[in-house]
C-alpha cells in the first residue's frame, strides 16, 4: 500500500514522505505528492492525480498527516479530465506543540 521512502526536511520538522495508491479509482492514480510546512506551522499536502482514461473520472482523495501520534485527515471529492493531471492541496492546522517528534504523511485514492 505504501511505496515511497523519501525523507523531506521541512523547517524544523522532519516529515517522512510515504505515498500510496491503494484503491485507485478507474483511470485515476496519484502521480506525485509533497508536503510543506507554512510559516505558521500548518502542513499543506499536495497530491497530483493523473487520469489515464479517455473520459473524465471522479474519486475521493484521502490524505492524512500523523504528528506526535495524532492523526489529522481530510477527504476531498475530485474529478480529473481524461488523459490529464491535476494538483490538489489540503491544509492541516497542526498545533506547534505537536511538532516534537516529526511526522509522516500519505495520500490515497478511494
Amino acid at each position: 500500500m505504501l511505496s515511497k521512502n523519501s525523507v523531506i526536511i521541512l523547517g524544523l520538522i522532519a516529515l517522512v514522505g510515504l505515498s500510496g495508491c491503494a484503491g485507485a479509482t478507474g483511470g485515476l492514480e496519484i502521480a506525485a505528492q509533497d508536503a510543506e510546512t507554512t510559516a505558521f506551522g500548518n502542513v499543506e499536502v499536495t497530491a497530483t492525480v493523473e487520469n489515464t482514461a479517455d473520459d473524465r473520472e471522479q474519486g475521493d482523495l484521502y490524505c492524512e498527516v500523523i504528528v506526535s501520534g495524532k492523526v489529522y485527515d481530510q477527504t476531498q471529492r475530485i474529478a480529473v479530465d481524461g488523459n490529464s493531471r491535476q494538483a490538489y492541496t489540503m491544509a492541516f492546522d497542526i498545533p506547534l506543540s505537536d511538532y516534537n517528534e516529526g511526522g509522516e504523511y500519505r495520500c490515497e485514492l478511494k
